[in-house]
C-alpha cells in the first residue's frame, strides 16, 4: 500500500476506513486484502471525482456490485421535479449507471398524503430515473 499512499497517513486511514467500514461492514473476521485497498482506492477517487464534477450526491446505494444514485429534493415547485431528474441523470452519467432514484418530499400542510404518495419512472435516452414521492 506503499506505493499507492507514499505513506501519507490521512490517506492510509480512508483507505482503511473504506476497507472496513463500508466494505466489509465492520465485520472484522473478514481479512483485508489489496484487492480490497485497491477496490478502497478506487471508490475514494471516483466519490472525489463525483463531487468535482458534478457536485455532491446524496446517496449512492451498492447492491449486488452495481451502483445506484439517489438524489434527495424537497418540493419549492413544479421546478424541482425538472431539475432533480436532470442532476440525477448527471449523477448516472458519472456513475456510468442506467438506473438512478428520486425522491422528492414535499412538506405543503394543504397537500393530502394520497396526493404526496407516489412511484412513477421516467425514461430518458436509456436510462431510467424512478422517482419516489414523499
Amino acid at each position: 500500500m506503499w506505493e499507492q499512499t507514499q505513506g501519507q497517513p490521512w490517506l492510509v486511514n480512508a483507505i482503511a476506513r473504506e476497507v472496513t467500514v463500508e466494505m466489509l461492514q465492520s465485520d472484522f473476521a473478514k481479512p483485508v486484502t489489496s484487492a480490497l485497498a485497491k477496490e478502497a482506492i478506487q471508490t475514494i477517487i471516483l466519490r472525489r471525482e463525483l463531487v468535482a464534477e458534478t457536485g455532491r450526491l446524496d446517496l449512492c446505494i451498492v447492491c449486488e456490485g452495481r451502483k445506484y444514485p439517489l438524489e434527495l429534493k424537497l418540493w419549492r415547485g413544479e421546478k424541482t421535479l425538472e431539475k432533480g431528474i436532470e442532476q440525477t441523470l448527471r449523477y448516472m452519467d458519472a456513475y456510468g449507471c442506467t438506473e438512478g432514484w428520486l425522491a422528492v418530499f414535499d412538506r405543503r400542510p394543504e397537500m393530502k398524503w394520497d396526493d404526496k404518495l407516489y412511484m412513477r419512472k421516467e425514461m430518458t435516452g436509456g436510462k431510467t430515473v424512478t422517482i419516489v414521492g414523499l
